[in-house]
């Protein structure tokens, strides 16, 4: 990514930033936080400054929404993959983007709740479903490019896969306790961005919290054939 220049950064988004964080130096901050090599034989963008505010992004850095009728997926003439839709854009682009699609898709149910009325409340909660994803977006192996990251809304569950293998001591045993970031320039950024991530593990115990709180199985993490998947169960199943 050195070939590129703050030319090819956007400039409103880094404005924005820039104004976030009480900063008036845009190379010394962007120095600072790994996206931009000023100095030395090798200077210009990193592919984390690109992903976070390049005018153009990569092809492979994208999130694939799928919709399937049903909890298992079919596919040739019994196909029930009823939408395929895909994100693009830089990682907080992404994020929101996906964020605002999967609660549309997502809906809600109407369920007795304590005191006898009836309310609407959503299938998962929100906090649940989201921490997946912006996890899988801030720490996705961006070194494979040959996918994007694949969100996947069932009946009785939503899952979300990334790209990469856990990192370091990281097992899906300890994944609530151990701490780690494959992506500390991204990952820091979109903590002083958005607040969406957090750079601890509070996450995702929060996450089980959630499920647990709500009458809910805790989320299951699993290796997949490429990365890491986790998958949230619905009050659809109930």
């Amino acid at each position: 990514m050195h070939d590129l220049t703050l030319e090819d950064l956007n400039d409103e988004a880094i404005a924005a930033y820039k104004h976030k964080v009480g900063a008036t130096d845009t190379a010394a901050l962007l120095r600072s936080r790994g996206l931009y090599l000023g100095t030395g034989n090798r200077t210009g963008v990193t592919q984390a400054g690109r992903l976070l505010f390049g005018r153009t992004t990569p092809v492979w850095s994208y999130v694939r929404f799928l919709q399937y009728r049903g909890m298992t997926v079919e596919t040739g003439t019994q196909s029930n993959l009823s939408e395929d839709i895909r994100i693009e854009g830089t990682i907080p682009q992404i994020i929101d983007a996906t964020r605002e699609l999967v609660a549309e898709k997502l809906g809600s149910v109407i369920r007795q709740v304590p005191g006898g009325r009836f309310e609407r409340i959503p299938l998962l909660p929100e906090f649940a479903w989201f921490e997946a994803i912006v996890n899988a977006v801030t720490h996705r192996s961006y070194s494979l490019q040959g996918d994007g990251i694949r969100v996947t809304l069932f009946e009785d569950r939503l899952e979300v896969e990334s790209l990469g293998r856990l990192p370091g001591l990281v097992r899906v045993q300890n994944i609530q306790n151990a701490r780690y970031s494959r992506n500390p320039h991204i990952a820091r950024v979109l903590a002083d961005m958005t607040g969406y991530v957090r750079e601890s593990t509070g996450g995702i115990r929060r996450m089980f919290e959630e499920m647990r709180r709500h009458g809910l199985p805790e989320p299951v993490y699993g290796i997949s054939g490429t990365g890491v998947k986790v998958a949230v169960y619905t009050l659809r199943q109930r």
